[in-house]
């Protein structure tokens, strides 16, 4: 407890925190004589034509940025204050953001960063690029620096009952061998 000269408790603050975060999409834009994704679905191209040059989700095709949207930005920003140790407060700024862009119906990509604000440093940054391909998915990530830094190859069945049935090719800090 914190007392004052006249034995008074003082409330002190110990510990806060602070978070917000917003994000920004954009969508593709029809053109005159354009099909829709859904379309596109039903059009009589062959199996292998229609899979060529194409982007999805990532890490899995269940999130989706789904029919129209192109592109999403979403940035967070996070302040907390320590004072649990009157003699050396701990405080923390941290801004996390987080790009993605569906270039075609089974490619995405995405690039994620985090900055310590206090320090004016760029923590960790990735970069991942997926593929839905059918009834199977590949996703690469790419660490380039910082914690977990490497390459990370992983192809596997979307089937949640088949989830074992994969191949997973880790390069960098955390290497390991391929997993079947």
């Amino acid at each position: 407890f914190n007392k004052n000269e006249n034995g008074l408790i003082i409330p002190r603050l110990i510990n806060a925190q602070f978070s917000t975060g917003f994000g920004f999409s954009g969508k593709r834009h029809k053109w005159d004589g354009e099909t829709t994704p859904e379309a596109e679905e039903d059009s009589s191209a062959t199996e292998e034509t229609e899979g060529l040059g194409d982007f999805s989700s990532f890490p899995s095709s269940q999130s989706s940025t789904g029919g129209d949207k192109l592109w999403n930005t979403n940035v967070s920003l996070s302040y907390s204050y320590n004072n649990a140790n009157p003699d050396n407060p701990l405080k923390s700024f941290w801004m996390n953001t987080s790009s993605s862009i569906q270039i075609t119906k089974y490619w995405r990509v995405n690039y994620n960063a985090r900055f310590d604000l206090e320090s004016r440093d760029m923590v960790n940054h990735g970069f991942s690029i997926y593929r839905d391909l059918h009834c199977w998915e590949m996703s690469i990530n790419w660490t380039p620096s910082g914690f977990g830094q490497g390459i990370y190859l992983k192809i596997n069945v979307k089937s949640p009952t088949l989830e074992d049935l994969k191949f997973e090719q880790r390069g960098g800090i955390f290497q390991r061998r391929a997993n079947f």
